[in-house]
């Protein structure tokens, strides 16, 4: 199991996050996945696939094994379900509202069994600490797939 981060829409959070791992001397594992119309990002690997958004979201939601959802609207809630279809791992912050918290049709999402009910939990509580948040996320990956 190899990880790369996919980024879409939160800017602030990809960005974030290449530049961390640029600091500590890792690999970025950095990839934008964007439709052919849209300018390549200046930080990561810019994909470019598909000539709408719409179609951007389906080939996303269909390649990840495991989807973070920091807020998000109506098309996250589409890339969701598109993962859901495939069985990713839905990772949703729901503390962040939006489609994380089940807004916009998002899909039903289920804690894995692996997970404890605090972790899970956690995720949902705006008061937990964001470096916490964060270790929490960690974990649920490598739970989930090591």
């Amino acid at each position: 199991y190899k990880r790369q981060t996919q980024s879409t829409g939160a800017e602030v959070v990809s960005k974030s996050f290449y530049e961390t791992r640029k600091a500590k001397g890792l690999p970025s594992d950095t990839f934008h996945i964007l439709p052919t119309n849209e300018t390549p990002r200046s930080y990561g690997a810019t994909l470019l696939f598909g000539s709408s958004l719409a179609e951007r979201r389906v080939l996303l939601g269909k390649i990840c094994d495991a989807m973070v959802i920091i807020e998000g609207g109506p098309g996250t809630s589409e890339e969701a379900h598109f993962a859901q279809s495939v069985n990713a791992l839905l990772i949703p912050i729901a503390s962040t509202g939006g489609c994380a918290s089940g807004m916009f049709q998002a899909p039903r999402y289920t804690k894995p069994s692996q997970i404890s009910d605090q972790d899970w939990i956690s995720l949902s509580d705006p008061n937990v600490d964001p470096n916490r948040t964060a270790k929490v996320v960690g974990k649920i990956i490598d739970q989930c797939f090591n």
